[in-house]
């Protein structure tokens, strides 16, 4: 199995036997320009991004009728899922719309793979993508797919298309900083697997814990403090209705020494004046 690396507009590709071990894209473009000077490195872009512009010039696109396409999907992929042939049948009018009028069977394996990789390259890509590392890994059976069976390659080249154009949304958000993307492909479209892996930066994710560990402890302050004052007013409200119920109790079954003297006190005079008035009259 051959795979290569695929990063950016202005990236190499690399063809290596075996699968490419995960890192980072940006270390290995720095290690191969430091072995050349800035002069040569600008003119290795701009031959790099001349030759992209030529192959996008000859690229005419294949034309390939509805019938055409559909009898394409249903011969490459495997299914009896209608929605799915139909998805398979829609990126292979996609990929054939940017497929070069070449002569692949007069192409020796080796010249195809480097024409398909060049290919591949001149792929437009949104820049939500531009801090991927992304691997594309083809069997040699795909390799001998994609060489004899324009649909297949129609496929592929349709799939990658749509996959480097789709924009992220959690492209820059919180600590993530692009991802590790694989791509393997194999005889068929049912041979196709991908994955992918967030790329986290260690330092803004400790800082984001840091932040958010803050967070949950001022919470659970404020969460305490509240359940403290609930507690202390439904304590209060308990010793009040004590206290009513108490003075009710009192007012309703007897006097207290207290309460008869005070009555004491008010009858009194009440019952003098009343005395003198009468005593008055007569």
């Amino acid at each position: 199995m051959n795979s290569f690396l695929f990063h950016d507009r202005m990236s190499a590709l690399y063809d290596f036997s075996g699968f490419f071990s995960s890192g980072s894209n940006r270390s290995n473009r720095s290690t191969s320009n430091s072995q050349t000077s800035y002069k040569d490195m600008l003119a290795n872009i701009l031959n790099q991004s001349t030759q992209s512009q030529t192959s996008q010039t000859v690229s005419t696109g294949r034309s390939i009728s509805y019938a055409e396409s559909y009898a394409a999907a249903k011969s490459i992929y495997r299914s009896h899922n209608e929605d799915q042939i139909m998805a398979v049948q829609r990126t292979i009018q996609i990929g054939a719309g940017i497929q070069d009028n070449i002569d692949r069977d007069a192409m020796s394996m080796a010249e195809y793979k480097k024409y398909f990789m060049q290919k591949v390259r001149s792929l437009p890509m949104d820049y939500t993508h531009q801090d991927d590392t992304e691997i594309i890994k083809i069997s040699e059976a795909g390799w001998e797919e994609l060489k004899s069976n324009e649909n297949y390659e129609a496929w592929v080249l349709g799939y990658l298309k749509q996959d480097f154009a789709y924009h992220n949304p959690f492209y820059g958000v919180g600590s993530i900083r692009g991802s590790y993307i694989v791509e393997e492909f194999g005889a068929s479209v049912n041979d196709h697997r991908g994955q992918s892996e967030a790329k986290i930066d260690p330092v803004e994710a400790a800082k984001n814990a840091s932040e958010a560990a803050e967070r949950r402890r001022k919470k659970r302050k404020e969460m305490l403090e509240l359940e403290e004052e609930l507690l202390m007013q439904k304590k209060a409200a308990e010793h009040i209705k004590q206290i009513k119920a108490m003075n009710t109790l009192h007012s309703l079954n007897r006097f207290d020494d207290q309460q008869v003297e005070s009555i004491g006190v008010v009858l009194t005079p009440t019952i003098s004046a009343t005395l003198v008035l009468s005593f008055d009259s007569v």
